[in-house]
């Protein structure tokens, strides 16, 4: 395996980084860098342990089992930002932009890189080089970091040059992000 393989491989799992991001900028929820950084962190040890564990015992875990456990993850949280939004609606609040919650960081970044860990024994177990595995994490660091600030300002972006609400479009990206995982 090259390293522009683990390139393009870091860039695939980030995607839905991008696309979270994109979600939290369009809803006006603010993103500290210590949680991005945080979201990143969390992303880069599952990656990790992902390709350690595929080195140990890869043959014996299936990857399906995070798969289906990042979908759940990200499905049920796309639920709760819609139900807040229509909750939002019902009470006529003003519309103020808020600040993600340590909690909300720490489960989004645990459901953004379940595939990462996926992706890490998939690539150990197909007998991927130490080199390999190493410049998979730090395109990962790189790519997370990069591309969820970049939908997080594009989100920010879009929802300035409209008068709509998009808060809800977080909940429908995170959704739609958990039911891509089941064909990706």
């Amino acid at each position: 395996m090259t390293i522009l393989s683990a390139l393009v491989l870091a860039v695939i799992v980030s995607i839905d980084t991008f696309a979270s991001g994109f979600g939290y900028g369009a809803s006006k929820t603010k993103v500290p860098l210590r949680h991005i950084v945080v979201i990143d962190i969390i992303g880069s040890i599952l990656l990790g342990s992902g390709l350690l564990l595929g080195f140990l015992v890869g043959h014996l875990v299936h990857t399906d089992i995070t798969k289906v456990l990042s979908i759940g993850i990200l499905v049920a949280m796309g639920g709760y930002k819609i139900l807040s939004f229509v909750v939002k609606r019902i009470k006529k609040s003003v519309d103020v932009p808020c600040e993600i919650k340590w909690t909300e960081t720490i489960v989004l970044a645990v459901a953004l890189s379940f595939d990462n860990m996926a992706v890490g024994i998939g690539a150990a177990i197909h007998d991927a080089s130490l080199v390999f595995c190493i410049a998979v994490i730090v395109f990962s660091i790189a790519t997370d970091f990069l591309f969820f600030i970049s939908g997080h300002s594009l989100g920010e972006k879009v929802t300035k040059k409209t008068s709509l609400d998009l808060s809800w479009l977080s909940g429908v990206v995170l959704i739609t992000a958990g039911a891509l995982k089941i064909w990706l």
